[in-house]
């Protein structure tokens, strides 16, 4: 199975509403110049007056330009999604498209949860452009380095999406300045290994724990919570913890909000194929790729295990204003082919 997932150009709004601001504020001033209700040095008029104008024109030129960029950009995007349709697991062009073979990366550093700051850009792995006419997902680990749906413990993190995938260069479906891409996410198998098959926690009346196993390079197992009617948790979540370079990082597996029994499965890279176009004017961010995926949990892929000194799934018991409870146990994770 293969999805193509088509990400529109967008507007950034910061510089619209540079832009704008400076075109508006610029011309308030201006017309007020001109009636007369600021008192300024005579030998000024003109300089200043022209230096008014000069922003106004600026202001909304700059306005103008991004907009047309945006508009150009969306259309080319619908035209070249016109020629792509999924076959299998491959993405078939209508005819030849002239592109030139990369790494695409998708990068967020944002305070929150949600990709505030993002860029997307394009590395080229061979200089010259070559006509292709179809896509296939790729085996090949060290070109997938996936880190999404998490954040950072006590401080923000970053999270990325790097895939192999081609920078479209042929003149029709191309604009000035912007990189329009196609890119691709394989299914990859991952080794997982657990070291417990039980987690369990506990505060006096209250209880929880999770059942463990491995099936398929998938984490499945079970969630048990029990709270009385005193009980002070607000949560029993299970979490996976993890330290990529000198960020820890972590991300929800499962969690119950009331008692009772919950199953939950989780695997650390995607079931289908997910094919990308979008162009550096997209409003994309790692979060944002997998939400259309839909995948809600964490997703560490390929190559970046090889730079993750230490995993833990982490069972919590969440109590407000008092220190959590805690069991946890070590897993392995890596790639396999």
């Amino acid at each position: 199975m293969a999805e193509l997932i088509v990400f529109k150009s967008g507007l950034r709004r910061g510089p619209l509403v540079v832009c704008l601001t400076l075109g508006v504020s610029s011309l308030l001033i201006l017309l007020a110049i001109l009636k007369g209700s600021l008192a300024i040095n005579r030998n000024l008029d003109l300089m200043k007056l022209s230096i008014l104008s000069l922003l106004v024109v600026g202001g909304f030129g700059g306005f103008m330009l991004i907009w047309y960029h945006d508009s150009k950009t969306s259309r080319v995007l619908e035209r070249l999604s016109s020629l792509l349709r999924v076959e299998g697991d491959k993405l078939v062009m209508e005819r030849p498209i002239l592109a030139r073979r990369g790494i695409i990366t998708i990068r967020a550093d944002e305070g929150g949860e949600h990709g505030r700051r993002f860029q997307l850009f394009f590395g080229n792995v061979d200089k010259e452009a070559e006509y292709i006419q179809e896509l296939e997902p790729t085996a090949d680990v060290s070109s997938v380095d996936i880190v999404a749906n998490v954040s950072g413990i006590k401080i923000s993190a970053p999270k990325w999406v790097k895939i192999p995938g081609y920078e479209i260069v042929e003149p029709e479906l191309t604009v000035k300045g912007i990189q329009i891409v196609l890119g691709v996410i394989p299914p990859l198998n991952h080794e997982v290994t657990l070291f417990r098959n039980r987690l369990e926690v506990s505060n006096k009346r209250e209880w929880g724990a999770a059942e463990l196993k491995v099936i398929d390079g998938r984490i499945e197992g079970t969630l048990t919570y029990s709270r009385s009617a005193s009980g002070k948790s607000k949560e029993l979540r299970l979490e996976l913890v993890f330290d990529h370079g000198m960020t820890r990082y972590r991300g929800t597996l499962a969690r119950m909000k009331m008692p009772g029994e919950v199953r939950f499965s989780w695997k650390p890279a995607l079931d289908n194929v997910i094919y990308i176009l979008a162009s550096s004017l997209s409003p994309i961010s790692p979060r944002r790729v997998m939400e259309k995926a839909g995948i809600k949990g964490p997703v560490i892929m390929g190559d970046a295990w090889s730079k993750i000194r230490s995993a833990k799934l982490r069972l919590v018991l969440d109590i407000p204003f008092a220190s959590d409870v805690i069991d946890e146990t070590e897993i392995a994770i890596k790639p396999s082919s």
